[in-house]
């Protein structure tokens, strides 16, 4: 928590139960698939960290237990971005180009999954009420 607090105007802290809790809530249809319970088991921490300046950015820092976990939740991660951008885009086009923005780094037994929506797109995706995910 030292690491974020002062650092954005909000930030998240979960520790490995509520890291593996927000990941089912968060990816539903992905906890289904077999194998996923191994996955989520491997996470020990994450945070998230928001700031609206000239856009939306967006952190998600994700500490799991080994750089294997790692590797495989940052390939499920960028396999369940690149999914939902080409499901949303026929339906909601503008979300389906900022999900596609979106950026997973793996570093050794972390990840980081980094998303900048500069301002024009930002308010483009609000007035047309485009900003909305259903999991």
């Amino acid at each position: 928590m030292r690491e974020l607090n002062g650092r954005a105007p909000m930030w998240v802290a979960l520790d490995k139960k509520f890291t593996g809790l927000a990941l089912k809530q968060l990816l539903p249809g992905a906890s289904q698939v077999p194998g996923f319970d191994n996955v989520a088991a491997g996470m020990q921490s994450a945070w998230l960290r928001f700031e609206l300046r000239d856009g939306l950015r967006g952190l998600a820092s994700l500490r799991c237990k080994d750089s294997s976990d790692a590797l495989l939740f940052s390939s499920a991660a960028q396999a369940a971005i690149a999914y939902q951008a080409l499901t949303l885009n026929s339906q909601n086009p503008d979300l389906s180009r900022a999900l596609q923005q979106m950026r997973v780094d793996r570093r050794n037994e972390s990840l980081n999954i980094e998303w900048n929506l500069p301002e024009p797109e930002l308010v483009a995706l609000l007035q047309k009420n485009s900003f909305t995910l259903n999991f």
